[in-house]
């Protein structure tokens, strides 16, 4: 979807109880994405996919139909949630001054993990690794190639015709309602996947990447939802674990601005330790960045 050569190393932007409970359980907490710091972002790319769809014409005969079908359910969706779907946010940047405020403002830390050791949990999971996409061009690609892959004429048999169309009623009766299902799973996939991952061109400079559910509860949780407070509010997540049997010594830690700067090290390599044995001095460093909380 995007040909960016993939970093070494994405960065999860966290706390000091956020860092212990992934160090401590090898597992990240993966958030509901309507409770993300800004959960009107779903909904940007939502209007994004509107948009465009607006604009399309297809050769096939029910292509145009389910275009405007496929309009009308994406603006419901307001009222169709799509079935608790899960996210982890991780940066290319691992000492940026937008994230340290945004998502530490009291302090923290970045945790690096491979690219290669987030793109191992897809094969036994319901997650899938995504770049997001800023750029509108990039954007309209990502939509189109989402819809070539869409079946129409089984698309046509799950989506209700607009009301008074000269196509109203012309689906495909005799899809069983197992194959309408799966159709169904697989377009609710596809479109919040895409409503997860375009993001308003103001946002670019997080260079984020984000490790996606599929809608419903992922499937190595044990159906398992957890919650945790943020701020006022009650939070869902799903704990997926890291895989590997020693996900630590490939980690990457850095320490926030902070006006303790070597206890802060000291702490994190001694906790890194404490998990595994081959765990060394340099995957732990600190921020260059001026900035004081404090």
């Amino acid at each position: 979807m995007v040909n960016d050569k993939p970093p070494e190393y994405l960065w999860h932007y966290t706390t000091a109880e956020g860092l212990l409970g992934i160090v401590r359980s090898g597992a990240l907490r993966t958030t509901d994405i309507f409770y993300l710091n800004d959960s009107k972002e779903f909904y940007g790319g939502r209007d994004l996919m509107v948009n465009h769809l607006k604009t399309l014409h297809s050769p096939h005969p029910l292509g145009n139909f389910t275009y405007a079908g496929l309009v009308h359910w994406l603006q419901g969706m307001h009222t169709i949630h799509p079935e608790h779907m899960f996210v982890a946010s991780f940066s290319t940047e691992s000492d940026s001054l937008e994230q340290w405020r945004a998502y530490c403002p009291n302090g923290g830390y970045a945790i690096g993990f491979p690219h290669a050791t987030l793109k191992a949990m897809e094969p036994n999971t319901t997650y899938t690794l995504h770049q997001c996409v800023y750029d509108l061009d990039a954007q309209v690609q990502a939509i189109e190639e989402e819809m070539g892959h869409v079946n129409w004429y089984v698309l046509g048999a799950i989506l209700s015709p607009p009301p008074g169309t000269a196509i109203e009623g012309d689906t495909n009766p005799r899809l069983p309602p197992s194959e309408r299902s799966l159709a169904y799973k697989n377009l609710l996939y596809r479109v919040t996947k895409l409503c997860a991952i375009l993001k308003h061109q103001s946002f670019k400079n997080e260079s984020e990447w984000r490790l996606i559910s599929a809608p419903g509860v992922p499937r190595d949780s044990s159906g398992r939802v957890e919650f945790r407070i943020d701020g006022n509010i009650i939070v869902p997540y799903v704990s997926v674990t890291l895989p590997g049997t020693d996900p630590w010594r490939d980690m990457r830690i850095m320490v926030g601005p902070t006006p303790h700067k070597d206890q802060a090290e000291s702490a994190v390599r001694r906790l890194l330790r404490s998990k595994s044995d081959h765990c060394s001095n340099d995957q732990v460093s600190s921020s260059e960045i001026p900035y004081r909380y404090w």
